[in-house]
């Protein structure tokens, strides 16, 4: 595998060409280019070719590929080999094609050069297209059926969300479009309430509340686990009792400690009797 420059418009094509790559085991780079500003051309900044929109999305994408994203600023360009060119061609009566313009000018030369300087092997792009070689010609074919059933399941792993288990972050026990509820552990062993909670398969987050001394905690979890959080916390109760009710160890050393010392003083005491010594 080499290293690859994906050109990312912010739709769902390019961002599954690039999820692919990306778990294909390519080097991937991410890459936007924009080629106006919608205040330039006197229209609206909702969704158009090559947006600021566009732009954020396909950097949102790249983030959460985590790849390297670029964003290259071919306006001038664009104008003068684009915009111009069709102004002219329209003038004159004929029927331009500016795409065919701008892949010719910007993505094959512009596009490339840029891939060039940041070592790039290849350009890949979301197209569904296989590019084959004939009589020194490239040609570009319909895709396959399988390639195309390929690039729906990407499409539908992407657009599933990523699903938190156990102890997790608030943020993402509430992203799950549940019910939050919460209840508060004032008893300091919280490694214990997380250990029972995972035993009943719950969801929770943990918040510390430092303002009362000594602090405790909010557990929060889903609503409709209020039975399971119910069950684990009556767990959880039973044997933080239990462990209060018993003394701790280092309670029971100190007892045989003192116990030991005291024997001891005895033994000292009967030996200086004995030598005719009163302590």
């Amino acid at each position: 595998m080499g290293k690859v420059l994906i050109a990312m418009s912010g739709g769902v094509d390019s961002s599954v060409a690039a999820y692919l790559l990306k778990h294909s085991g390519w080097d991937c780079v991410g890459a936007t280019m924009t080629l106006y500003r919608n205040e330039d051309i006197g229209i609206s900044r909702s969704r158009t070719c090559c947006s600021l929109e566009d732009v954020e999305d396909a950097r949102s994408v790249a983030f959460r590929l985590r790849i390297p994203y670029y964003v290259f600023n071919f306006s001038e360009e664009f104008r003068r080999q684009v915009m111009d060119r069709f102004a002219d061609a329209y003038g004159q009566g004929q029927t331009p094609n500016p795409c065919i313009d701008c892949n010719r000018y910007l993505k094959f030369r512009h596009l490339y050069d840029r891939a060039v300087l940041l070592g790039c092997d290849t350009i890949a792009t979301g197209h569904y297209a296989r590019i084959e070689r004939e009589n020194g010609r490239y040609l570009l074919k319909k895709a396959l059926d399988k390639f195309v059933q390929e690039i729906e399941k990407a499409q539908k792993q992407m657009q599933q969300p990523k699903t938190y288990r156990g102890k997790q972050s608030i943020k993402h026990l509430m992203s799950q479009n549940a019910a939050i509820s919460n209840i508060e552990v004032t008893d300091g062993n919280i490694k214990s309430f997380e250990r029972t909670a995972s035993k009943y398969g719950l969801d929770f987050a943990l918040k510390k509340d430092v303002s009362v001394e000594p602090p405790s905690y909010l557990v929060f979890f889903k609503g409709r686990d209020v039975d399971v959080m119910t069950a684990a916390f009556k767990e959880f109760s039973a044997k933080t009792v239990k462990q209060k009710e018993q003394p701790s160890i280092r309670h029971k050393l100190d007892q045989e400690k003192a116990q030991s010392k005291a024997q001891h003083k005895e033994k000292v005491k009967v030996k200086t009797k004995d030598r005719g010594v009163e302590l």
